[in-house]
């Protein structure tokens, strides 16, 4: 079976997002792991808790912004990743929907998306920079 950590903590899939992000320069302002939740111990995988985002016409806001990034979706069998059983996606959901409801713009990604680079393209869109 495949390693599920990488070296520092996350798994090669966040390795690899955060090698992305930070080949981008779009890891300055990003925590890793950041606890959004005042009373709850959920963290989200990268958070940017202010950035200043272009808008059409000239207009800035500030946005707070998770990206959160899902293996084992494709996994089948025992080998499946916890994303997607369904105890865990209902905690998911029950997190993502918390992180919305206290302001965050929430990009969900998996290994997929990766691969294809759509993470980029969610965050850069996200961000006003596309």
């Amino acid at each position: 079976m495949a390693r599920r950590k990488a070296p520092g903590g996350g798994s090669k899939l966040e390795a690899k997002v955060a090698a992305d992000l930070a080949a981008l320069g779009l890891m300055e302002g990003c925590q890793r792991q950041y606890k959004f939740h005042p009373t709850r111990k959920w963290a989200a995988d990268f958070a940017w808790e202010s950035v200043e985002c272009q808008l059409n016409k000239g207009w800035c806001m500030l946005k707070k912004i998770m990206l959160e990034v899902n293996g084992g979706t494709y996994l089948q069998g025992r080998h499946r990743g916890a994303h997607s059983r369904g105890v865990r996606q209902r905690q998911d959901y029950e997190k993502w929907s918390s992180a919305s409801m206290l302001g965050w713009t929430l990009i969900l990604v998996d290994s997929k998306d990766v691969r294809q680079g759509v993470h980029i393209t969610r965050v850069l869109e996200a961000m006003g920079r596309n």
